[in-house]
């Protein structure tokens, strides 16, 4: 099996070389080092012009303000013994190192001023190219919190976002595991090495989002868990996410720091409603700073969706205008070849026009996804929670029919009314048969009326059925936590 050295390129290993020179040379910082990467576009090439006896200073002006200790260091060697070191570590160790220069980099975490230069990945990368929330909390609970902070994380999972947290006990561990659950599965960032699973009660967690999600570290393999290094990583969490929800935080805690990386980045910060407990302080605090207060998912994902349906709209632009110049690239290619093609080959250039996509630039899919038809297709699957269970003990699927008329003047669909006898024959979902009979019903209201008639449910599995019902627009949720058939 390759290690993580070996899997790299050699033009790549040469950058990540150059990399631990730059990180174990003193005197430059974290956000010294972002400006010589932004300015250089790789450490090799920022190693190989910072160490030139002369430098084209005529040229590289930037080059000028790094100072003479930086660059006498640089090619004197003075770094070698702990890069090597790291390197021979890395060796030792099965994961990825994605560097500044990958594709797979992040835009999002490049944006950070003390962006790490590299970091080591086990697992899926290709998570980092997909919407985000970041999901964090006190390592001392409330057992209501820790179901909530797992039921949330396992309805935005289910709707294709990766949950994101660090691997702690308590909060971070039920977000992680509500994660594995759905689809957008999970991202943890750690303290640590990527060799060095804490706290160890968490070694199948950690092997379970290694092999289903994906585990970060920017620190050497088998760095120890050190009290310093988490609020660093911290600021990692909430770069390669959309927003954070704190889950219950002390006045001074992790999470708080969390917080506050997430304002410096202009991220949002979501707090779930605090409960009575001097664990929640930390949230009332941020609640008074202007944080947003949610109770359940319904919040984090109306607030994603205008800027992610944006996003998308800007890709599918772009990729438009791909298509354009690809197709005109191609149409000038066939036409030069035209005069020597036979019958069968102009067949053969023609189907595969018809075929050619444009292809997407890994760098512009990174948070731009539709969530609207991210979140139809999800849906349009049959369910495999068995949210409701109907008397014979057989799972039917909704089948709602909606009358529609089309406006000669706009051309738009409005759906029609129909009386509630015609609606109650057409829902076989119990949940759509109890609200066609009353004008509108709380969870709690609806749980109850489930159980008379027999179906067998938990608050949980409802919250999540409703969540589905609201996103397909069969549902609407009111003021003060009430349910009305649309």
């Amino acid at each position: 099996m390759l290690n993580a050295v070996d899997k790299l390129s050699d033009e790549a290993r040469k950058d990540y070389w150059a990399s631990l020179a730059f990180r174990y040379c003193e005197g430059i910082s974290p956000r010294l080092f972002c400006k010589i990467l932004r300015y250089y576009g790789s450490a090799f090439v920022a190693y190989e012009a910072l160490t030139q006896k002369e430098l084209l200073s005529s040229t590289d002006l930037f080059a000028k303000k790094i100072s003479q200790e930086i660059k006498y260091q640089l090619r004197n060697n003075t770094w070698r013994e702990k890069a090597l070191l790291e390197w021979q570590e890395a060796k030792k160790t099965d994961c990825t190192i994605v560097l500044w220069s990958d594709y797979r980099y992040p835009l999002a975490l490049k944006n950070v001023s003390d962006a790490p230069a590299f970091f080591y990945a086990k697992g899926n990368i290709s998570l980092l190219s997909y919407p985000a929330i970041a999901i964090v909390g006190s390592r001392k609970y409330t057992k209501q919190s820790l179901d909530k902070a797992e039921n949330i994380a396992k309805e935005l999972s289910m709707l294709g976002i990766t949950v994101v947290s660090g691997l702690a006990m308590g909060i971070d561990y039920a977000a992680h595991k509500g994660a594995l659950y759905g689809t957008g599965k999970t991202i943890a960032i750690l303290g640590s090495g990527i060799n060095v699973i804490y706290p160890k009660q968490h070694e199948k967690l950690f092997q379970e989002i290694a092999e289903q999600g994906l585990i970060i570290s920017e620190f050497s393999p088998f760095t120890k868990p050190l009290a310093h290094n988490f609020p660093i990583r911290n600021r990692l969490v909430t770069a390669i996410s959309e927003g954070v929800l704190i889950v219950e935080a002390a006045l001074k805690s992790g999470s708080l720091i969390t917080a506050r990386h997430a304002i410096e980045q202009n991220k949002n910060v979501y707090v779930l409603k605090p409960q009575n407990s001097h664990h929640s302080l930390g949230g009332q605090k941020l609640l008074e700073e202007g944080a947003t207060l949610i109770t359940d998912s319904y919040g984090i994902i109306a607030e994603m969706l205008p800027d992610l349906t944006r996003q998308y709209e800007v890709l599918t632009h772009k990729l438009e205008n791909q298509e354009k110049d690809n197709k005109s690239q191609e149409d000038i290619q066939i036409k030069e070849q035209e005069k020597s093609l036979s019958l069968e080959e102009k067949k053969y250039y023609s189907v595969r026009n018809t075929l050619l996509r444009p292809q997407v630039n890994d760098e512009l899919v990174a948070m731009s996804v539709d969530f609207g038809k991210l979140a139809q297709n999800i849906l349009s699957k049959e369910n495999t929670l068995t949210l409701f269970l109907p008397k014979k003990g057989q799972i039917k699927k909704n089948k709602e029919k909606i009358a529609t008329v089309t406006c000669q003047n706009n051309e738009e669909k409005l759906s029609l009314k129909v009386d509630n006898s015609i609606k109650e024959q057409e829902f076989d979902n119990p949940i759509l048969k109890i609200l066609v009979k009353n004008d509108s019903c709380s969870a709690d209201e609806i749980l109850c009326l489930l159980l008379e008639n027999g179906h067998t449910m938990e608050m949980r599995e409802l919250s999540s059925e409703l969540l589905m019902l609201e996103v397909e627009g069969k549902i609407e949720k009111l003021a003060g936590g009430f349910y009305k058939i649309l």
